[in-house]
């Protein structure tokens, strides 16, 4: 292999480190919020008027004790409390932790008026009307600028990982009211509660989209030459989403005229607190009249399957950059079969994750057979292309005649061994993917790992310039790409003089891998052992001639 050569291929590799690089620096800008400017958040789920100037709102019905009610399915369970017919707290089926507790993905939310701030509340008591395991409807009553009104709130659990919430507005008197206090009637803050602290340094990263006119747009990212927002009024849209690698919580308007706001709070570029608030509009009602608005939500695993079966739509969740999406696409598609399949039949999904590296081997290896035959043919050629480098070494220009037709003679292709390794960084960066962003993997063990979803530490230290959490497994993928490294540079003497360059990449790996999710770094430390078995085998092979 010439040196020429060896520059192309380290050229390649190059490349693909940086689109990694670059794919996870774009995708963790989405999680990298700023503090916003009012500080005066509290833990409390906030219900307020945004001024100063009094509610046109006075609470009839009087205080009864706090009462909760549960719904609860194989898959979702919701506690909703009297004080405001709000949801306590939103849990699924802990299977998507490993772990026979529910997975909450909520903090508490409940009914106001007007307009909604981080540090106020204010919430009727409501009174529960009738309820069954998966529905429960709840009522109030209160005067607006001395008009009776009746509130309704209807909670119905209508699939797997959905539920419907109604809202009823009644007139009780004969004279006509309109609803209107700051452009708006009634609010409601959802607040989702999904990332996990453990995994938000790991690759594990919250976004926020925008589903309107059939176009799904993330908000909330910081751009290349901007600052992240930390709020956002929408005024038309479908539905609304936010979603970490491993679930998702979405709202879809089912009525017309809700516009809706995000609010995010964060410290130490992790993001602490997000809400969700919808604004009912202006509303008029005759005399006797009453009015509903329906708000369908969904708070899933994110699993494409799972989300699509709800709302086709909602694969819009996990959609590549159009360019690419076409190729990229069917081959994700493959990696999630293959991890389903494979972890229907075995439980431990170290297991699955080593066999996934076995399979991808060998469908790949057609191309990685052809590399490396190419790159052992080149090191057969390597006395031929001395002699020509000697003898013309005064002429570069007949030099680089010379060997091309010493190349064209012999039937090898100079890119040979780089082309089959481009081939595969498509696979590659679906893998990445799949396996970062696999919601059955998270809570699983695998020997000394306690979640493959997380990064493998195993102690913590305070070391100046020293990242402060200790990785196993990353230092031995680091490791075994030295030793492949090794290999390499000692059967071939044309790689000898690039040996540092060589030895570099499994450095510049280690750093982008340190704080992945093991998972995803037990993969490509299987793939560099299945690798240098392949090389070895191949080089031991004594019919491969010139």
């Amino acid at each position: 292999m010439n040196q020429d050569f060896e520059k192309r291929f380290l050229t390649s590799m190059l490349i693909m480190v940086l689109f990694l690089g670059f794919y996870v620096y774009i995708f963790n800008q989405a999680a990298k919020k700023t503090p916003p400017k009012t500080s005066s958040a509290t833990e409390t789920n906030s219900l307020a008027l945004e001024s100063t100037q009094p509610a046109p709102v006075t609470i009839v019905s009087s205080p009864s004790p706090s009462t909760n009610i549960s719904l609860a399915t194989k898959t979702l369970f919701l506690d909703i409390a009297s004080e405001g017919a709000g949801v306590t707290s939103l849990s699924i089926d802990g299977k998507w932790n490993q772990s026979s507790h529910p997975v909450r993905l909520l903090q508490p939310v409940s009914l106001g008026y007007g307009v909604i701030q981080w540090d106020k509340e204010s919430f009727a008591s409501f009174k529960p009307l009738q309820s069954t395991e998966t529905s429960s409807e709840w009522t109030t009553k209160l005067l607006w600028n001395n008009t009776p009104l009746e509130i309704r709130v209807r909670y119905d659990v209508v699939g797997d990982y959905t539920f419907v919430q109604t809202i009823t507005v009644s007139n009780q008197t004969k004279e006509a009211v309109k609803l209107d206090y700051q452009g708006k009637s009634f609010s409601l803050r959802w607040r989702p509660d999904l990332m996990d602290t453990n995994t938000s340094g790991t690759g594990n990263i919250q976004t926020y989209g925008v589903y309107a006119n059939k176009k799904f747009s993330p908000v909330l990212k910081k751009g290349l030459f901007s600052p992240a927002q930390n709020s956002l009024f929408v005024s038309n849209f479908q539905w609304l989403s936010v979603a970490d690698n491993y679930f998702a919580f979405i709202v879809e308007t089912l009525s017309p005229g809700i516009t809706a706001s995000y609010e995010v709070e964060s410290r130490h570029k992790t993001v602490e607190k997000t809400a969700i608030s919808l604004y009912l509009p202006i509303i008029f009602l005759g005399g006797g009249e009453s009015t509903n608005f329906r708000i369908q939500y969904t708070a899933s695993p994110k699993k494409e399957s799972f989300l699509r079966a709800v709302n086709p739509a909602y694969g819009r969740l996990f959609q590549w950059p159009a360019l690419f999406a076409w190729f990229m696409k069917p081959i994700e598609w493959a990696m999630v079969w293959l991890l389903n399949t494979l972890g229907g039949w075995i439980t431990n999904k170290g297991i699955v994750i080593i066999l996934i590296a076995l399979i991808v081997k060998l469908l790949l290896s057609p191309l990685s057979i052809q590399a490396a035959i190419s790159v052992k043919k080149q090191q057969l050629l390597q006395p031929k292309l001395k002699n020509i480098q000697e003898k013309y070494k005064d002429n570069q220009q007949l030099l680089q005649q010379k060997t091309l037709e010493l190349y064209k003679k012999e039937k090898i292709n100079p890119l040979g061994g780089c082309f089959p390794l481009l081939l595969q960084i498509p696979v590659f960066f679906a893998l990445y993917r799949v396996l970062s962003q696999s919601v059955e993997l998270k809570g699983a063990t695998f020997l000394w790992i306690r979640d493959l979803t997380q990064t493998d530490t195993l102690f913590t230290m305070n070391i100046p310039f020293l990242p402060h959490n200790f990785n196993l497994l990353p230092l031995i993928m680091t490791a075994i790409q030295l030793i492949q490294t090794k290999l390499q540079t000692a059967k071939n003497p044309a790689m000898q003089g690039q040996s540092l360059n060589m030895y570099l990449l499994p450095l510049i790996f280690l750093f982008l891998f340190w704080n992945m999710p093991s998972g995803l770094v037990l993969y490509w430390t299987i793939q560099n052992i299945y690798t240098i078995i392949e090389q070895e085998i191949i080089n031991l092979d004594r019919h491969i001639k010139l």
